[in-house]
């Protein structure tokens, strides 16, 4: 049966000297005058673990107080300001204090030096970054978990012929005519509309082609580049010349002949090559002697 004795301090054991001695409880102990018991130093023996002590003096004095252990009392402790934590602290006496957060760093981002840089916004703690975007048939981007890698691929094409083309009638301008794709990037060139190109995007271009007529000594020889004809592939012949080149015959001499442009273009803008010649006679392009053949490339 559980024991509660009523002790007040006249019965507290005490030594010779008046003062207080150890006192060893081996059963429940409710202290019920706890407002004249100013230390109680309880001393958990093996025997004692897990019994339920009531009323142990001093009390919490205060709102939000704490109990701990200096290492020698149980110690009270008082509570920070609001917005403080509890972090250990072998330093202080209680091994636990109070402690202003000092939070993180209060940060923004900025681009260095006078180009364009990829740092946007700050929006709260969000620091917003621009996108990479390759500009369209130029530039593209890929990337991995470390790395960002921007590629040069503009839109391109090259075209050849691979036999003569002849027939080619005196007096008369001729729409160049192409075989074969070497590489397209971007539809520029349909072989069942092989005399003319189509721009794919808007941008600065550079076009380039080269001819190679059979030897003679009569007549003259010309090239020309032309721009948006009204009727592609029909030999309309009623563009914008944009690129010429004209010379002489050579007698016992093949001739060879090229046009060059740089310039802006539009999306849909048409290319088309006129070869002509007044020999007389119906002549041809020989790609025996040279190639005939037309680059195009967006360089910006």
């Amino acid at each position: 049966m559980s024991r509660t004795p009523d002790l007040h301090r006249q019965f507290l054991p005490t030594d010779r000297s008046g003062a207080a001695a150890s006192l060893t409880i081996t059963d429940d102990l409710t202290v019920n005058d706890t407002a004249n018991v100013s230390t109680l130093d309880v001393t958990t023996a093996a025997d004692f673990t897990g019994a339920t002590v009531t009323g142990l003096g001093p009390g919490l004095s205060a709102k939000g107080n704490l109990l701990t252990h200096n290492g020698t009392l149980t110690v009270e402790l008082t509570p920070g300001t609001n917005g403080q934590l509890l972090q250990a602290n072998s330093a202080v006496s209680e091994g636990i204090e109070w402690v202003t957060f000092a939070g993180g760093e209060v940060n923004t981002a900025s681009n260095l030096g006078s180009g364009e840089g990829p740092f946007g916004t700050k929006s709260g703690v969000d620091l917003q970054f621009k996108s990479l975007v390759g500009a369209s048939g130029l530039t593209s981007f890929s990337s991995t978990a470390t790395e960002i890698t921007a590629t040069h691929d503009p839109d391109r094409c090259r075209v050849n012929r691979s036999t003569d083309q002849t027939g080619i009638v005196t007096a008369t301008f001729t729409t160049v005519d192409f075989e074969n794709e070497d590489f397209d990037t971007n539809s520029f060139w349909d072989a069942g509309n092989s005399d003319y190109f189509t721009i794919p995007t808007t941008g600065i271009y550079l076009i380039f082609c080269q001819i190679t007529w059979t030897s003679t000594a009569n007549g003259d020889r010309r090239l020309k580049m032309q721009l948006n004809p009204t009727s592609p592939g029909t030999g309309s012949n009623d563009g914008t010349d944009i690129a010429f080149e004209a010379q002489r015959g050579a007698a016992g001499s093949s001739v060879g002949q090229s046009v060059q442009y740089i310039g802006s273009l539009t999306a849909s803008d048409v290319i088309q090559f006129y070869c002509y010649q007044n020999s007389g006679v119906n002549r041809s392009l020989d790609v025996s002697q040279g190639p005939t053949v037309c680059t195009i490339v967006r360089i910006a």
